[in-house]
């Protein structure tokens, strides 16, 4: 499972998964219709890039670019063809040791601290074009206050255990078939809870979900649970906790009992 992050417009794509080059190559043009490692050609492909990557953790992300020694000097190579002539210019750290045959090309938070290093497995930046289509169903969630979240498809039985989650919203991919989606939340204390997420099909979450407390499910089954209509609190484009990634209409959603700690919430899709 990757974690991604695709600011509104943009056309790159934060990957936090650990790839090495050609995988991570691979992964871009599998996943994303004539995706690949991003590159950049001129001030404003560095400057789209290095805004782009101001609101993501302050990680090593790995580029297209790379760089061989042939003999006395450099080679130099995107993945997706581009012409390097503007890169070949950027001014980056890296060590230029004679038994480094390889290097490829790193980008930090804001843009300003840029670097050469090992090809070795790394979180990567697809790019895209800015109307991408992803193959399958996209969603991006964040949950208030969780200790894990699991997202189960009925149709397929597929589940995506996307673990601890944070305030950083989380990218995943369902099928494209997918007909019922249950997000199950269990939360570590008793605080107040929510789910807040977006899909590409246009569906949000709002009141249109059903919830239930999940808490008396049991070896047996959990055939005598009680939906209800989800209890839903402020939309997230008028919210001081605002997700950029996640459509504004969006709105919070619970049970009704805001301190309940174990809470599905289903809709069809």
């Amino acid at each position: 499972m990757s974690f991604e992050t695709l600011l509104d417009g943009s056309k790159y794509i934060y990957i936090r998964k650990s790839l090495n080059r050609d995988d991570a190559q691979e992964y871009c043009s599998e996943t994303y219709e004539n995706g690949a490692l991003c590159s950049f050609k001129d001030d404003d492909d560095w400057d789209d890039l290095t805004d782009s990557i101001s609101t993501e953790p302050n990680n090593d992300y790995m580029t297209g670019l790379k760089r061989t020694r042939k003999m006395e000097k450099w080679d130099y190579e995107f993945s997706d063809g581009t012409s390097t002539e503007y890169a070949e210019q950027k001014n980056c750290e890296g060590p230029n040791s004679q038994n480094d045959q390889h290097r490829c090309f790193y980008l930090k938070r804001n843009g300003q601290n840029c670097k050469w290093r090992t090809c070795t497995e790394s979180n990567f930046i697809c790019q895209v074009n800015k109307d991408y289509a992803m193959k399958g169903i996209t969603g991006d969630i964040v949950i208030h206050r969780s200790r894990s979240i699991e997202i189960e498809i009925e149709n397929n039985r597929t589940k995506v255990d996307l673990n601890k989650t944070s305030r950083q919203p989380r990218r995943f991919v369902l099928p494209e078939d997918t007909q019922v989606v249950t997000i199950k939340v269990h939360k570590a204390h008793r605080r107040c809870g929510g789910i807040l997420a977006s899909f590409s099909n246009g569906i949000v979450t709002d009141g249109s979900w059903n919830c239930t407390d999940s808490s008396s499910c049991s070896s047996s089954g959990c055939s005598n649970l009680k939906w209800e209509n989800a209890f839903t609190s402020g939309k997230n484009g008028n919210s001081s906790t605002w997700r950029p990634e996640i459509r504004s209409s969006a709105r919070w959603i619970w049970i009704s009992n805001s301190s309940a700690r174990s809470v599905w919430c289903k809709r069809t899709f």
